[in-house]
């Protein structure tokens, strides 16, 4: 028999979320450190810096309304993630953590390769379906690591893109010492080849100006573009095999990492409603057996007496 559902509304739906207290607790740590960002950035660093903690604030309610509308559940390994890769990139881009710890750029795409597989692997679960997890897991596994791949792709798109239109350097610069280049030479035959390049000397302004790099020449981006790419799937690749070995040994992991795909938009129609609907039909029984048990107990003392009074 089919169950009649009921819409829940996206209210309801955040209230009982937020009854999850670990995952409350995180969402709301992370929205006062935005919160405190943002107050710091526009009295001390200025309005750019307070308006993208601003933008890093919607992180979290954007979480909760794909999880309304998709319908899913972001595990706690998922959302500590989640949040370590957006205070991260606020602390890189506003106080300068890029520059203090090099290696931390590279370390937030790593982090974001194994999201996006995450992510990946859910909307799999959402185009396959549930059902038969052994026979399709191969090909979620695949889906997961192509859409994980081209969200790096499109990302660097979009840091080009932002950088070229808006001028914000979103493509971090790089110092190298050597350089092969066919423009130097002006033939594809011929590449001139510079090493141990020690300075660059940029004259701007008309000729007015000039700026002296020290330690190389500086690379606009490329390096950074390609590291990125490199890295964000490398840690993509990574759970990947972490995965593979959790489907075989570890079940356990892939569950608590993967979001859950959960019915959050529908339930079923108040259970305390039908058990008051199957009461009172159950009562309406009662008293309908106990009229006809008395009717035919009447009956039955009626022809008794009738009978006596014959035999009299």
């Amino acid at each position: 028999m089919d169950v009649e559902m009921r819409k829940v509304k996206f209210s309801e739906y955040f209230k009982n979320r937020i009854k999850d207290i670990p995952f409350a607790v995180m969402c709301a740590l992370y929205m006062a450190f935005c919160v405190g960002c943002m107050i710091y950035s526009a009295v001390e660093l200025g309005a750019r810096d307070a308006l993208l903690a601003v933008v890093y604030m919607i992180f979290i309610p954007a979480v909760f309304v794909f999880e309304y509308l998709i319908g899913f559940r972001v595990g706690y390994i998922l959302t500590v993630l989640i949040i370590f890769s957006a205070c991260g990139g606020l602390l890189g881009s506003s106080y300068n953590i890029y520059m203090i710890l090099p290696w931390f750029d590279s370390l937030l795409h790593a982090v974001s390769g194994i999201l996006f597989f995450a992510a990946g692997f859910m909307l799999a679960e959402v185009f396959f379906g549930k059902d038969n997890v052994n026979k399709h897991f191969f090909g979620k596994l695949a889906f997961a690591i192509f859409f994980s791949t081209t969200v790096g792709v499109a990302w660097e798109f979009f840091e080009y893109l932002i950088s070229e239109t808006m001028g914000f350097d979103m493509l971090e610069d790089a110092m190298v010492t050597d350089i092969q280049s066919y423009l130097l030479s002006q033939s594809h035959n011929v590449a001139i080849e510079l090493n141990d390049i020690t300075q660059t000397v940029i004259t701007y302004d008309g000729g007015k100006e000039e700026w002296v790099i020290n330690g190389g020449y500086m690379d606009l981006g490329l390096y950074d573009t390609l590291n990125d790419l490199l890295i964000a799937a490398a840690g993509t690749v990574s759970i990947a095999i972490v995965s593979i070995i959790s489907f075989y040994k570890f079940p356990k992991f892939n569950k608590m990492f993967i979001p859950e795909l959960v019915n959050n938009r529908r339930k079923p129609i108040e259970a305390t409603a039908s058990a008051a609907d199957t009461a009172e039909t159950a009562e309406a029984v009662d008293d309908g057996v106990a009229k006809e048990s008395d009717n035919l107990s009447d009956s039955v003392s009626d022809n008794v007496s009738d009978t006596v009074k014959d035999n009299d």
